[in-house]
């Protein structure tokens, strides 16, 4: 009986395809090796994009996952692959450029001396790091202008969640992508928020600690809209900074595209919450560029079937006034809308 060749995990590199078993699925779908790492126990990990699914989906797998025996390996010439190890002092090692062995090769992989590598961003209050709970010998993303981080494919850091587990209020919610938290938080494997400021910490202890300093019991803003339990506030950016900034950090670990900006000054933020005797908790949020979008479609709307109501020959005048009632936005914020677009 013939024997399947198989290709020796050693040999596997970041940008290799190959059938990989997705977490309680049977079947092998293609995927991409974004990133690999070595357990102390001296293991293979592998970080893995499946090929025409969503990023919310990568993960981390082992090699009895992988599918050896039809591996596709990136073109020479590329970049040197990265290898993490994790060890007690949490120091890192990348492996130097190397041609990949041949099927059957048991050749072992030469781990060499530090050499990581970090960018240290000009007005950065933290510098993200690898998924947690591991170091990695990867650069951190560029970031430009008001600390913004522009594009999930900038840099490979980016495309690799690095949170696993936070906690928020009564929920536990795994994220599903990347957000520049603090090198600390990302070895953690659950990390807790306050759910009325938002601040995390690296522990449950910390955060009982923090509740008792911490006097709020809605978002720190000015209520706009209630309905039963359900409330809007208004947060300004400005004035809110710590907290807007810990929203759009929270947020991104679920927005895939989402630009994220450490200056958030000319933003406001809109906090829907809902009341119960303990506070007001927080169910979702818009910022004022998402309302405008909204209002944007809303006032097209409109003005389209207002035109498909006018008989030809009928004026197709409509004043601010007339779409302020139809739509319910304030007659500022049809204008400011008007003007932007």
């Amino acid at each position: 009986m013939d024997t399947v060749e198989r290709w020796p995990v050693e040999s596997l590199v970041d940008g290799a395809k190959l059938g990989v078993r997705m977490t309680g699925d049977l079947e092998f779908r293609e995927a991409e090796i974004l990133s690999i790492r070595i357990t102390p126990d001296r293991k293979y990990r592998f970080y893995v994009h499946y090929i025409d699914c969503n990023r919310r989906l990568d993960e981390w797998v082992g090699e009895s996952a992988l599918d050896l025996t039809n591996v596709r390996f990136p073109q020479k010439g590329g970049k040197a692959p990265k290898i993490q190890v994790d060890t007690s002092s949490n120091s890192h090692t990348s492996s130097p450029d190397r041609e990949v062995p041949k099927k059957g090769s048991t050749r072992k992989r030469k781990v060499v001396g530090d050499a990581s590598e970090v960018v240290k961003a000009e007005e950065a209050p933290v510098v993200p790091r690898p998924p947690s709970p591991f170091q990695a010998d990867i650069k951190a993303p560029s970031q430009r202008g008001s600390m913004s981080i522009i594009g999930h494919s900038e840099d490979a850091l980016t495309r690799i969640r690095n949170i696993e587990m936070i906690e928020l209020g009564r929920y536990r919610i795994q994220p599903w992508y990347f957000s520049p938290y603090p090198q600390e938080l990302t070895t953690l494997p659950c990390i807790y928020l306050c759910e009325f400021c938002l601040k995390f910490v690296k522990s449950s202890t910390c955060l009982k600690r923090h509740m008792m300093k911490c006097h709020l019991k809605h978002p720190p803003g000015n209520e706009i809209y209630r309905s039963d339990k359900l409330s809007f506030f208004e947060i300004d950016g400005r004035k809110n900074k710590t907290y807007a900034q810990n929203l759009c950090l929270l947020a991104k670990l679920f927005l895939d595209h989402k630009t994220l900006y450490y200056d958030t000054d000319p933003f406001l933020f809109y906090i829907l919450t809902e009341q119960d005797d303990r506070g007001f908790h927080i169910v979702g949020y818009f910022s004022k560029l998402s309302y405008r979008s909204f209002w944007s479609q809303k006032i097209i709307e409109k003005l389209v079937q207002h035109r498909e109501r006018c008989d030809d020959g009928d004026q197709l005048y409509l004043s601010v006034n007339d779409l302020s009632e139809e739509t319910s936005i304030r007659k500022e914020d049809i204008i400011s809308t008007l003007q932007v677009n």
